[in-house]
């Protein structure tokens, strides 16, 4: 089996449509969605649009819409397509969720302090897994590509943000950079020897992404979307 895992888009088309062209010459069996359609101003609703046609489950911007993003405009279909998503989705040995199986608000694989951010630890990990049992867990949330073998346990893996690669999490005191512009997702393969990841970073036309946020109020997200640095 191989997956094509793609998250965080945030209502970046652009970035999204530069990853399902790369996707399509990946010969996968399936792309699945981790969450985080919306909470950005490019075009969400042409993002949720394309999302439509993949398995995913849902992220907590994607439950907030109505309350957090009462400018979206999205049709009566795409808003109940994102309020149906579930929580979590299994195919076949590989778990998926945004967060943690049990919050898609929470963090699986970063910790946050009163002094900022860090990489969860091992025994962190295992103790928001809880008694998930399968082969891989894919997750996303912190928008930084990242995998982690647990002993005796899953696989788990991040494969980033498609289309927000930096944030300032305030108030919350930490930001997130992945120090470049690209649309990031992963791809899954399943092998004799175990499973491989691989992460993909893709260009794409970020300018043209920064400058309708920007021409939309957000000089900030532009600035994000630019550089991949949230400061």
């Amino acid at each position: 089996m191989r997956l094509a895992l793609i998250a965080d888009v945030h209502a970046n088309v652009y970035a999204l449509d530069a990853v399902l062209e790369d996707i399509a010459r990946q010969d996968v069996d399936a792309t699945v969605n981790l969450g985080d359609t919306v909470w950005g101003n490019v075009d969400p609703a042409g993002t949720v649009e394309r999302l439509m046609a993949f398995p995913g489950v849902r992220g907590n911007h994607d439950e907030e819409q109505d309350v957090a993003h009462p400018d979206l405009q999205l049709s009566t279909t795409q808003q109940a397509f994102l309020a149906g998503l579930p929580l979590t989705l299994t195919l076949d040995d590989v778990f998926c969720c945004h967060g943690t199986p049990t919050s898609n608000t929470t963090h699986l694989m970063l910790t946050v302090t009163p002094q900022g951010a860090r990489p969860a630890t091992i025994p962190e990990i295992q103790a928001r897994l809880g008694n998930i049992r399968a082969a891989v867990v894919a997750c996303a949330h912190t928008h930084l590509p990242r995998v982690v073998q647990l002993p005796g346990g899953p696989l788990v893996v991040n494969p980033g943000s498609v289309g927000l690669p930096a944030y300032d999490a305030a108030p919350d005191p930490y930001v997130v950079e992945n120090f470049s512009p690209h649309a990031r997702y992963a791809t899954l393969t399943q092998t004799r020897a175990g499973w491989e990841v691989r992460f993909h970073a893709v260009p794409y036309d970020h300018e043209r992404a920064a400058r309708e946020t920007e021409r939309k109020g957000r000089p900030d997200r532009a600035h994000w979307l630019r550089s991949g640095l949230a400061e």
